[in-house]
């Protein structure tokens, strides 16, 4: 399923995070899945995880996280408003971060619609902080237990100074 990396870097190195493999130092991390996750969650505590990414701060500065997924709105009934509540969270844990949320809400006539979601959030951190990050998303309503996001990833970027 996920598959989640750590890393960490001096305070000398550039400003951009790499991907794996990349010639230059590491400074943060992503996470990209392939396939569809089943959205299972309709608690706002505990949401479904899609990604995550965990970092250490090179130094004092910003930490810029990204996440977008396309979002399969399944109903559980025909011609009902379905929608999935998702968050990007930075404490640890898999509940929704209502300060950093997002709803994805559609009336669903036929049987599926698929849309596309994309939030981020930008926090201090100290250097040698530790930070996880987590793409999390619950379903509300009406969405049945199929619907999913496909392609979920989540990208961090480390700035000295804001952006």
């Amino acid at each position: 399923m996920n598959t989640t990396r750590s890393l960490a870097a001096a305070a000398l190195l550039p400003l951009t995070f790499f991907a794996a493999g990349s010639a230059q130092a590491l400074l943060g991390d992503f996470d990209q899945e392939t396939d569809g996750i089943a959205i299972s969650s309709s608690n706002f505590n505990n949401a479904t995880l899609l990604n995550e990414v965990q970092v250490v701060c090179p130094a004092t500065g910003w930490l810029l996280a990204q996440a977008d997924a396309t979002f399969q709105l399944d109903p559980t009934v025909v011609g009902s408003t379905v929608w999935v509540c998702y968050s990007i969270t930075n404490d640890g844990d898999n509940g929704i971060d209502s300060a950093h949320d997002r709803n994805l809400q559609a009336f669903v006539m036929e049987s599926v619609h698929a849309v596309p979601g994309a939030i981020m959030r930008m926090d201090r951190c100290a250097a040698g902080e530790q930070v996880t990050y987590r793409f999390v998303a619950q379903r509300v309503g009406n969405a049945d237990s199929t619907t999913t996001a496909f392609g979920p990833r989540l990208h961090v970027q480390f700035f000295r100074r804001g952006i």
